[in-house]
């Protein structure tokens, strides 16, 4: 593929992605990202003084952290940062850093 092609295609994805945003509920955009990702896909959050926090997203586009399962990144997060209300669209990260709400 050319360098436009692959510019095209680029600017495609973001467009996308910026529709699901507008569009969908929070489970829906997760299960969008679940199914262009292999799954289960490994997730990360940082805690202040402590080893990263996991999560997985699953194929069916629930988080699991833990024994609890989530639809809403954000309330997945305040879980595994024990009430702390952050934006689970951008600090759950995977492996090659980044963010849920760039997959």
């Amino acid at each position: 593929a050319n360098s436009e092609s692959m510019v095209a295609s680029a600017s495609e994805d973001a467009v996308k992605r910026a529709a699901e945003r507008e569009i969908l509920s929070p489970a829906g955009r997760l299960l969008a990202i679940a199914s262009r990702n292999r799954t289960p896909l490994s997730l990360s959050i940082e805690r202040e003084g402590a080893r990263p926090a996991a999560a997985k997203l699953t194929a069916w586009g629930t988080l699991i952290v833990g024994r609890a399962s989530f639809t809403d990144p954000s309330q997945a997060a305040s879980e595994a940062l024990g009430g702390i209300e952050v934006d689970g669209w951008r600090a759950w990260t995977a492996s090659d850093g980044r963010s849920l709400d760039d997959l």
